[in-house]
Order: structure tokens, then C-alpha cells, then sequence
């Protein structure tokens, strides 16, 4: 190799390894400014700090789940059935799993004395840790996990904290992956007009997605979808799950708080598929305090009508009307 040669290759060298620090040291700015399918995990990280820091006001209740509960609970409905009209937050986010959930317990401020967790039934027989794109962008979002939430992932899963815990040279090289994602963030977007993407996905209320009902034949093509590695039978939940949800409750009780568990509304077409034997046995699950005595359940599963649906999973604005109603009601009077 002659001297020009060499010298071109460290030259080229060279800019690919400034290049590849620069955007190193960018990655934090570029997390918290790209769109992706975590941009509400985003928001509900900066309004705890908010809360922390007295800038936005604590709530008495916080209400968590996936996307069943950002189209499904009006934090204010909600709150409409207390006699005490306590402050009610919406800390739902796409694809929450219970074990994401669990991750806001470490944040709770002390004025929080209820969290409400609304989970679908079919979740809790196939949930586990977050996954790593999620871990990642809670920490790229300021969350630090504190090490009993680290130590209660592991006598669960028994693993998960590494993702958690990783160094921050770890994390930023990790969070490459929200570049990958733009592109179809932005083309689902555009594609899914019923979508909504403004100021709905910021609410600490109601942050519904989705508004618009989808066809007939796009329901009948994605309906055996959701059920396709189960047979039909009873409500089978995984030990994981429990054991998470258990332990869930007694941390808050610890701090003299409570945990409330709700059962989501299931599309009843999906019990063509579940088999008649699956709405029986969650009903007869949610009335033996499977969480702990001090949990109790508030079975949902079958509450909704199919026309009050906007899709397989998702319930309609009438829908959430009547959930976010009869939540209310369950945490007045504890029935």
C-alpha cells in the first residue's frame, strides 16, 4: 500500500468515526424529536417529571394499560362517578404490557392513593417484559430504573433487568433502532387515516388513537388473527403475570395505596374462536382475589356490544363511554 493509498484510508477512516461520535452524541435530541410507535411513552415520561417538579398537578388515580384503554377510558368520565371528583391521568400507551405498567409504580407520587389497571384477559396468557425497544426508549426518555423495580423484574421473569440497567454507552448505541422506525412510523400514519396523530395522543385523559370503524371484509381478515396460536378453552392467565399484578398490589398497599384490576371488554366475535368455556372461567377467576385481598376485579370482559367496537380490539367512543362509567363506579363503591 503507497503512502497516498494509506493515507486516504485513514482520511476515510477518520470522518467515519467522527461521523459515527457525532450522531453518538446527537442520538438523545434525536430520540426526543423523530416520530415512532413509542411517542406516548415519550409524553407520559415528561408529564411524571412534570408532576415531580410540582408543574403539573398530581393525580389521586392513575389509570394504565395498552390500546384498549387509550380508546376505551375517559379519564374524566371517570372521575365524574367519584363523589370526591378526585384527578384522574390516563397512563395508558400502544402495546403496554403489565410489566411496562409496573414500570411507572417506581414514579407514583405520594397524593397518588388508586391505580387502576385495565388489562385484556388474552394479555395476561401471553404477556412478559417489555421489549427491548421499549426498555430502551423509557431510558433514553429519563427513566432510570431504581434497583427494587430492577430486583422485582427479576424474581418474576427471572432476567429483564439487564435491559434496564445497561450503561449509557449501551443505550445510546441501542437506540439506533427509532431511526429504522421513522419511515414506517410516517407511512402507517398517512395509510391510517382513522389515526388520530395530534393533540389526542398527548391527553392524560382520553388519548384515543383510533376513530374511525373499519370494513367488514378488513375485520374478517384480521379477527382470526388475534387468535391464532390459541385453541378455544378456558382462561388460562401464566404465573408471570400474576405473580406481577400480586406483587403490584402490595407495593401499593405498602404505601397505603391500592390497586384495582379491570378485566377489558373482549369483541364478543372473538368468542367464536375462544370457545364458550373462556367467558365463564374469567368471570369465576375474577372473583376469587386471584391478585391478593386487597385487589379486587372488576370483570369487563363481556361488557361491550360487537357494534361498539371500532375494530377487533379497539372499543368506539359509546364504548368507552360505558367502561369509563362503570370504572367509576367500581372504584366509588368497591363493587
Amino acid at each position: 500500500m503507497d503512502a497516498k493509498t494509506w493515507k486516504s484510508g485513514v482520511t476515510m477512516g477518520g470522518a467515519v468515526l467522527v461521523g459515527s461520535l457525532f450522531g453518538f452524541a446527537l442520538m438523545p435530541a434525536v430520540f426526543a424529536k423523530v416520530p415512532t410507535d413509542l411517542e406516548r411513552t415519550r409524553i407520559l415520561l415528561k408529564s411524571v417529571r412534570l408532576i415531580q417538579s410540582d408543574k403539573l398537578v398530581a393525580p389521586d388515580v392513575v389509570i394504565l394499560g395498552n390500546s384498549v384503554t387509550m380508546n376505551g377510558v375517559d379519564a374524566s368520565l371517570v372521575s365524574d362517578q367519584i363523589s370526591s371528583k378526585p384527578t384522574i391521568y390516563n397512563f395508558s400507551s400502544t402495546g403496554q404490557s403489565v410489566a411496562e405498567s409496573f414500570l411507572y409504580f417506581q414514579e407514583l407520587v405520594a397524593k397518588t392513593k388508586d391505580v387502576v389497571l385495565v388489562v385484556p384477559t388474552r394479555n395476561l396468557e401471553t404477556d412478559g417484559l417489555p421489549p427491548k425497544d421499549v426498555a430502551n426508549a423509557f431510558y433514553m426518555n429519563g427513566y432510570r430504573a431504581k434497583s427494587s423495580t430492577l430486583a422485582t423484574l427479576e424474581s418474576v421473569f427471572g432476567t429483564g433487568s439487564e435491559i434496564l440497567s445497561r450503561n449509557e454507552v449501551s443505550q445510546r448505541f441501542a437506540s439506533r433502532w427509532v431511526l429504522s422506525q421513522v419511515v414506517d412510523t410516517v407511512v402507517r400514519k398517512k395509510l391510517r387515516k382513522d389515526m388520530e396523530t395530534g393533540e389526542s395522543i398527548q391527553s392524560l385523559t382520553y388519548p384515543a388513537p383510533y376513530s374511525k370503524k373499519i370494513g367488514v371484509k378488513e375485520f374478517a381478515k384480521l379477527l382470526p388473527t388475534y387468535e391464532a396460536k390459541r385453541a378455544s378453552g378456558p382462561f388460562e392467565p401464566i404465573d408471570a403475570q400474576v405473580e406481577i399484578i400480586t406483587k403490584m398490589g402490595e407495593q401499593l398497599s405498602e404505601h397505603g395505596a391500592r390497586l384495582w384490576v379491570v378485566f377489558a371488554p373482549l369483541n364478543p366475535r372473538r368468542f367464536e374462536i375462544l370457545g364458550p368455556d373462556y367467558l365463564s372461567s374469567t368471570m369465576t377467576y375474577s372473583q376469587l382475589y386471584p391478585f391478593g385481598k386487597n385487589v379486587k376485579v372488576l370483570d369487563l370482559t363481556a361488557f361491550l356490544s360487537a357494534d361498539e367496537f371500532i375494530d377487533v380490539v379497539h372499543p368506539t367512543r359509546i364504548g368507552a363511554e360505558k367502561i369509563s362509567a362503570r370504572i367509576g363506579n367500581f372504584l366509588e363503591t368497591g363493587t
